[in-house]
């Protein structure tokens, strides 16, 4: 494997890694805080702040470790140009609507010399 490969590996790896200890740590918080305290919005926001900021924390100093066998790559299906299907909206009817013609005003010229 590449090194970019790993890095984008090891990287989704903590990003996954920092999303269930946040989850975990708000469920565990919420259910520890609804038993002593009524729950506010406020305390809602600040236990998903803070432990969204410990998680960040705790996944860097968290080793992760490439993966030992390299991981096949499930190639792309591009659908044949001819079973592509394309939406068409419906037209929408013209409105009718019956409004009077304006009359046009004469506007007189200024003079009556021809350009030259």
């Amino acid at each position: 494997m590449k090194k970019s490969e790993l890095k984008a590996l090891v990287k989704a790896a903590r990003k996954t890694v920092t999303e269930n200890i946040e989850t975990s740590l708000v469920a565990e918080l919420t259910k520890v805080t609804t038993g002593v305290a009524k729950e506010t919005k406020e305390l809602a926001k600040a236990i998903e702040k803070g432990a969204k900021n410990l998680a960040k924390k705790i996944a860097k100093e968290i080793k992760i470790d490439a993966p030992a066998e390299p991981v096949a790559k499930t190639p792309r299906v591009k659908k044949p140009a001819a079973v592509v299907t394309a939406k068409v909206k419906a037209a929408k009817p013209a409105k009718q609507t019956a409004t009077p013609a304006k009359p046009v005003k004469a506007v007189k010229a200024k003079s009556t010399k021809p350009a030259v």
